[in-house]
């Protein structure tokens, strides 16, 4: 199963620029899990954090995708939030994962 999350980004005049597109896959997950971001050759770095907001994972990438393992986790909901290279979370990304 993917999941797929939209984002809109507003330049400073105000006009939209066109949604870009995040696959997070396969969700729920056991084993390895890949985040695709579009191919705009941007740094992302993406932070994975659980219930209590305990960061588990911080990897940054500039290739269209990036995986990790989770198959030593606890079972349960984890939160995905992916950052720009300042730091600040965009409204690219925030989702769920859920690791069983």
């Amino acid at each position: 199963m993917r999941a797929s999350f939209r984002g809109r980004v507003l330049p400073a005049r105000g006009a939209p620029i066109a949604p870009l597109r995040w696959e997070l896959f396969p969700n729920p997950a056991s084993g390895v899990v890949h985040l695709a971001k579009p191919t705009d050759g941007r740094t992302a770095t993406v932070e994975v954090t659980d219930l209590h907001g305990r960061t588990l994972l911080t990897q940054s990438f500039t290739a269209h995708s990036t995986s990790w393992h989770v198959a030593g986790w606890p079972s349960g909901l984890y939160f995905i939030w992916v950052k720009d290279p300042t730091g600040a979370t965009v409204p690219l990304m925030v989702g769920r994962l859920v690791v069983n």
